[in-house]
């Protein structure tokens, strides 16, 4: 994995380009600790820190199309493209000649061959830029899924583009400001967000499954990949049997590492199944190794919800045990959360999602210590239908985002004339409908077979995104590569049509993929119900929470002062008013990193 940086400008700048480039990349060091790099020709300069995953003597970056060519092509790539060996060899039949082993020089090579129609030939977790001299064009391109990301600034007389948002604020032309429009995304839907859009004023992100090429005159951006909506013909058994198949191939492909690896185990379906099929083809001379998170006093502090009905504890130990791995429990207290706090925002360059983001740095931080890459399970659940909301919309219509009362800005604090000045209530419930509205309607679909769908695409494009966007962050900050096994575009096409009665079959959540995985999982993990990520519950991050919401009272001369209703946080606080639904490290966590922000990044409200 590695951290992507770079200017293009069509007119001479008013000042060197190379060391700003060379700056853009240093703050994202952690995305790439082994090596920094910077190329430049009269329009272009770009930037690359490596993380060295595939051919790590070889390989560096940026890569040209050949060293003494005088108008090269030249590629920042930051990802794993896991049929390179494949694509290697179709290159080489067509005439092409290789210098290194790599991924990254296949990209390149590919392009030679194949043009901008490249990235469809691609499987993987990628973002890059491409530089053609030659032709005077930039090509920045992302992955169908997002699982990396691409953010770019493009203003009149060229384009920035960074790996995350840091890179793109050390810059002189980009300003922190966030406009009306950017505060309704993180008020309203953060820390989710619609594709595309990167926060801060003239800020965008590459979408998912996006190609944009920029030239002189003209920009085209051109959606590559996307979920194709058909008829599912297979029955149950055929399904299953090609789940477990499709599955089973994703995983063998991201073992591929000339480093060290290991796996995120939290003792449910999703982990406990890639471990055991992980299993069946490790072929590594050191053991499978594990790491699983928890919190001091867990048990005590513990209360089961819809969300979390029990800890991980009990089935991390059965499934380790049962696998022979070699474990490492990595326990967590308050305070650890509470020191990590300023990690977690520097990882987002925006408001984060406290003591989710800041353990999971934490985690990655244990385990960057050996092993570069990790293998975790995001995606299973917004595939297969795992969240209590899949089950409510296959019997009536969403009306809204399903996750927002749980796991966004809580609407209540925020005061009635701000809400109406930014529009709210209207961009929320339009992005909401425009959502929709995306998705392709299948012929002979009933109502409940297309809710599913709808709920399926809303969990794909809008939910899934930011869960990668976290763990992206999360592990980068600590330079280790996360790979996403569910996430194979391969198991994604499939699985996006099958109808929602069926992944739900037996009458419980993800029922595909547990008739898929039945025999390799002792069935007291396989048929363990879903289990969201641990948070901490305990009564000493309660009150550093409520502490923390008395300092923002008080404070008059914040940047959200006038937009936050501290009279109603107050009466809450005291108890007078009733607290939301959510947990309040949820509510009081989204309102205490919105402040931690402001106060760190001091952004101009345009």
């Amino acid at each position: 994995m590695c951290g992507i940086a770079g200017w293009l400008t069509w007119q001479v700048a008013d000042q060197p380009k190379l060391p700003l480039v060379r700056d853009m990349v240093q703050v994202m060091l952690s995305r790439g600790p082994d090596g920094i790099d910077v190329w430049e020709d009269a329009t272009m300069s770009l930037g690359h820190c490596r993380l060295a995953v595939i051919d790590p003597r070889h390989a560096s970056q940026p890569m040209l199309s050949s060293p003494d060519e005088e108008r090269p092509i030249a590629l920042s790539f930051g990802g794993e493209i896991y049929n390179y060996r494949e694509l290697r060899r179709t290159l080489i039949s067509l005439g092409h000649s290789f210098r290194t082993e790599s991924d990254t020089e296949v990209i390149l090579r590919g392009y030679i061959e194949w043009g901008t129609s490249m990235p469809l030939r691609l499987r993987g977790m990628f973002s890059f830029a491409l530089w053609d001299s030659r032709e005077q064009l930039l090509l920045l391109v992302r992955d169908p899924l997002g699982i990396k990301p691409l953010f770019y600034y493009e203003y009149s007389n060229g384009v920035l583009f960074s790996s995350e948002p840091k890179g793109l604020l050390g810059h002189p032309l980009v300003e922190a400001a966030v406009d009306r429009e950017g505060l309704a995304e993180l008020l309203g839907l953060w820390p989710y967000k619609s594709p595309g859009h990167g926060i801060y004023r003239g800020v965008k992100e590459v979408k998912p499954g996006e190609l944009i090429v920029f030239r002189r005159d003209t920009t085209r951006r051109t959606a590559y990949w996307g979920l194709r909506s058909l008829r599912h013909t297979d029955g149950p058994k055929e399904t299953v049997a090609r789940v477990g198949q499709l599955l089973d191939t994703a995983i063998s492909s991201q073992l591929t590492a000339d480093v060290p690896l290991a796996f995120l185990l939290s003792g449910g379906l999703d982990s406990s199944g890639l471990v055991t099929i992980a299993l069946t083809h490790w072929k590594k001379t050191y053991p499978v190794n594990t790491f699983s998170l928890d919190y001091e006093d867990s048990e005590r502090d513990f209360v089961s919800t819809p969300f979390r009905p029990d800890l991980d504890k009990p089935y991390v130990h059965d499934i380790c045990r049962f696998l022979g791995t070699s474990h490492t429990e990595f326990v967590l207290n308050s305070a650890d959360i509470h020191a990590a706090e300023m990690s977690a925002l520097a990882a987002r360059d925006l408001p984060d999602t406290g003591d989710m983001d800041a353990s999971l740095i934490l985690l990655f931080g244990r385990i960057s210590e050996n092993f570069p890459v990790c293998i975790t399970g995001e995606g299973a659940d917004e595939l297969f239908g795992g969240y209590p909301w899949f089950c409510e919309a296959l019997t009536s219509p969403l009306q809204s985002f399903p996750w927002q009362p749980y796991l966004c800005f809580n609407r209540n604090f925020i005061r009635p004339d701000a809400a109406a000045q930014i529009d709210l209530d209207e961009y929320v419930a339009q992005n909401f409908a425009d959502s929709v509205r995306e998705v392709e309607r299948v012929e002979g679909e009933d109502l409940r077979q297309h809710n599913s769908r709808v709920m399926s695409y809303l969990d794909l494009t809008r939910f899934l995104p930011g869960q990668l966007e976290r763990k992206d962050r999360a592990s980068m900050a600590r330079s280790v590569e996360a790979r996403v096994p569910f996430c194979d575009q391969d198991l994604v096409e499939y699985a996006w049509n099958i109808p929602g009665s069926m992944k739900s079959c037996d009458g419980i959540e993800k029922g595909i993929l547990r008739e898929a995985l039945c025999g390799s999982l002792p069935d007291r993990v396989r048929l363990r119900r879903k289990a969201s990520y641990p948070t901490l519950l305990n009564v000493a991050h309660e009150a550093y929470l409520r502490r923390q919401m008395l300092r923002l009272i008080a404070d008059q001369d914040w940047a959200l002062a006038d937009v936050i209703d501290t009279e109603r946080l107050s009466g809450v606080l005291a108890g007078d008013l009733p607290a939301p639904a959510a947990r309040p490290s949820v509510w009081m966590g989204r309102i205490w990193s919105l402040y931690r922000w402001c106060e760190e990044y001091d952004p101009r409200m345009a």
